[in-house]
């Protein structure tokens, strides 16, 4: 694994992990953080928010990419699955909300 794959993976971690984030009270909200904390041993979690806020009349856009990573031997990736909304005219946190819902209905189907 590369330098900056080591670096960039804690930050992309807590996105979904620390109470501070919009992602993570979305998923919590919705049950899809209960969904992702009981993933095998070995599954990681990263996301990336964001929420382009209006301006100059165009409305706000709600983005999310959510990655689940199953790390195998050596830091190879044995399993990937990833997400990426981009909701326009969507307020702060509605990519989190939509994909949370989403995950606690159809995750299991995911494993």
């Amino acid at each position: 694994m590369g330098t900056i794959t080591r670096l960039v993976r804690p930050g992309l971690a807590a996105v979904v992990r620390n109470k501070e984030c919009t992602a993570y009270s979305q998923l919590v909200a919705t049950g899809a953080k209960s969904f992702l904390d009981s993933l095998p041993a070995g599954t990681e979690v990263y996301a990336k928010t964001g929420t382009l806020g209006e301006e100059h009349g165009v409305p706000t856009t709600s983005r999310l990419v959510l990655a689940i990573v199953r790390w195998g031997k050596d830091d190879k990736i044995e399993r990937g699955l990833v997400f990426s909304l981009v909701i326009e005219r969507g307020e702060l946190g509605l990519a989190s909300k939509w994909l949370g819902e989403f995950l606690t209905a159809h995750g299991q189907d995911s494993q």
